[in-house]
């Protein structure tokens, strides 16, 4: 029967050893204290006289039988401390549970120096084969479960060679990440039925060792169980070349909600500072490329800025090739700006060419929907679910709730007002040009105001200092605050002191521009603008499907999924990273599954596993079990 002798526990054994074996030692060195005493002769105190020189500092031991016999104790002392163990020959069970662990992790291509493309996978499949053939052949029967973000039962117990050997060919990598607790919890009840009458059941685990990220809800019932963990990838020890996003986040700009801030943290396992490509590309178009350097097992977080207010797919990709592919990517999905919802409140026809302009300008921007009411429809004839109001001379007698935009009328905040300028009495026919406009704001981005002029401009004055709300002033004349952008606790306000149908603005090609910007600022901010992303391996169901049958591309195939009748699709877990693409009659919906996890992205390797509260020290072989001497 071959064996080999190991120790299960060397580190404790080790430790004293260093401790207890050199104290040993150097109790013979020391020198004793001897009382003197006269004597005749020496002749026959030659023997003490030599001890006298063995405990002499710093003299060399001379054969003592005592020291040796202390050693030996002492060696077989700390040998037992070490739990001694020889690898014998694993008796085949009645019934094995093979667990095989295809997280993201086992993915990483460092399984097999000789052949760079093999996985962690790859590694665990052979071995799993080998252990599962020779199982079968002396008429145990096996099962055979994989482990991911959720476990799966590939058979059942069978003694069928080739439909075991199938079973474990067809196991494809996913990008979950590993919940080994779960896997457990489904060999424990399948072990339940029981083992043979003659032999013991047994699970043997196959997996790099990456700990799960929870702990189990209560511990396993594994008792009389012969549990194995087999050890796949590098050892612990060994250099890890990988270098992953592991967190991804967007947001409109609060200030600026046509600017999307893109926030990633990339992670390293290398044993030096590396710097590594990071290209920003938005609907495959590259749009900034950043050399980050990240410290040494470390990370290091980037910000970039993405000027878009349509929809589309941000993407962030590090241009490097390492051993785990999965993170090297991390995918956003913007929202469309569709489904605006835009009300304009005018006072009662008669209308001139300034209204006219100012709904062409809105209409312009395509919203979902465009109510036109006029000053005696409001608010009753207001359509639900607004999401901007513009008031054309027209002041509300309650602040509403959406954002508003006005022209020539005021809002209901204590202390805001459009009054005359100091020194104007009556009405002012003067026509002034704008004196000053903040070029970089949001709102008058490309709207350039030199060309404009006003007749009888009031000024826009500031909130009460007592109020709630925060005012900034957006354009001036040289009288006072023209544009003044008003945040209140409920929304932004925007409010124009000056008339259209009294300026020039209508005509000039700003105002459009002005429009389109003040619609974007106004109702983009109400949200992060982004869809929220997946991860690999959880259920995923979208609402507010239209009704009927959609196309689903998922990363690895295309299937056709119907909607129910509330609208919701059920498209289900997704294994691997990548954009899912929902195709149905009202449009194109996308979700981004991502990776980011830090754990899977670490591509660590451990010798023992903990097996839901049990401890399991990797086996020389999954065909050799340690068998304790003590």
């Amino acid at each position: 029967m071959p064996f080999g002798l190991t120790l299960l526990a060397p580190i404790p054994a080790i430790i004293a050893a260093a401790i207890t074996i050199p104290a040993l030692v150097a109790l013979y060195f020391l020198k004793l204290r001897r009382r003197p005493i006269r004597v005749s002769s020496t002749l026959l105190w030659r023997s003490a006289v030599r001890d006298l020189q063995v405990n002499t500092p710093f003299r060399w031991l001379r054969f003592n039988w005592h020291l040796l016999l202390q050693l030996l104790i002492l060696a077989l002392f700390l040998l037992a401390l070490g739990r001694p163990a020889i690898n014998m020959d694993r008796v085949p069970p009645s019934k094995l549970i093979v667990l095989i662990d295809r997280s993201a992790s086992m993915a990483s291509r460092d399984a097999d120096p000789d052949h760079p493309e093999r996985t962690r996978l790859d590694q665990a499949k052979r071995l799993a084969q080998e252990l599962v053939g020779r199982t079968a052949s002396e008429g145990g029967e096996v099962m055979v479960i994989t482990s991911g973000a959720t476990p799966l039962a590939r058979t059942n117990f069978t003694s069928n060679r080739g439909e075991l050997s199938s079973a474990i060919d067809a196991i494809t990598q996913t990008d979950e990440a590993g919940d080994i607790n779960a896997a457990l919890r489904l060999a424990e009840a399948s072990l339940l039925q029981g083992a043979g009458a003659d032999r013991a059941a047994a699970l043997a685990v196959f997996s790099d060792g990456q700990p799960t990220a929870r702990a189990p809800e209560r511990p396993f019932n594994l008792e009389g169980v012969d549990v194995s963990f087999v050890r796949v990838g590098p050892e612990p020890g060994a250099p890890r070349d990988n270098v992953g996003v592991v967190a991804v986040s967007a947001r409109r700009d609060y200030d600026d909600p046509a600017t999307v801030r893109i926030f990633a943290r990339i992670a390293s396992t290398l044993e030096e500072d590396t710097a590594v490509p990071l290209v920003l590309l938005f609907e495959d178009d590259p749009v900034e490329r950043e050399l980050v350097t990240i410290p040494a097992r470390g990370d290091a977080t980037r910000t970039f800025e993405l000027a878009v207010t349509q929809g589309g797919v941000a993407r962030l990709v590090l241009d490097r090739a390492d051993a785990l592919d999965a993170d090297n990517q991390a995918l956003l999905v913007l929202a469309p700006p569709g489904g605006i919802r835009v009300a304009v409140v005018q006072p009662a026809p008669p209308r001139n060419a300034a209204e006219f302009a100012l709904i062409d300008a809105i209409a312009a921007l395509e919203p979902e929907e465009l109510a036109a009411l006029t000053e005696p429809d409001y608010p009753d004839g207001l359509p639900a679910d607004i999401d901007l109001i513009v008031f054309d001379r027209v002041a509300p007698d309650e602040l509403p709730a959406a954002p508003t935009l006005s022209f020539g009328a005021s809002i209901p905040i204590p202390g805001v007002s459009l009054a005359a300028p100091a020194g104007v009495v009556g009405r002012d026919d003067t026509v002034l040009p704008v004196a000053i406009w903040q070029r970089t704001h949001p709102v008058l981005r490309y709207a350039p105001l030199a060309d404009v002029r006003i007749a009888g401009p009031r000024v826009v004055t500031p909130p009460a200092a007592d109020v709630a709300a925060r005012a900034e002033t957006l354009a001036a004349t040289s009288r006072g605050t023209l544009i003044a952008l008003i945040e209140d606790p409920a929304a932004r306000r925007i409010v124009a002191s000056l008339e259209l149908a009294r300026s020039n603005w209508w005509r000039d090609l700003s105002f459009p521009v002005f429009i389109a910007n003040a619609v974007d600022f106004l109702t983009l901010a109400a949200g992060s603008g982004v869809e929220p992303s997946e991860v690999p391996g959880r259920s995923i169901t979208l609402s507010n499907v239209a009704p009927g049958e959609a196309l689903v591309q998922t990363p690895d195939a295309s299937r056709r999924i119907t909607a129910d009748e509330r609208g919701r699709l059920a498209i289900g877990p997704i294994e691997r990273v990548g954009l899912v693409r929902v195709d149905t009659s009202a449009g194109v919906r996308a979700v981004a599954i991502n990776l980011t996890d830090p754990g899977e992205s670490a591509v660590v390797t451990r010798d023992a596993l903990d097996l839901g509260g049990r401890a399991s020290a990797m086996s020389g072989s999954a065909a050799e079990v340690p068998v304790e001497l003590w």
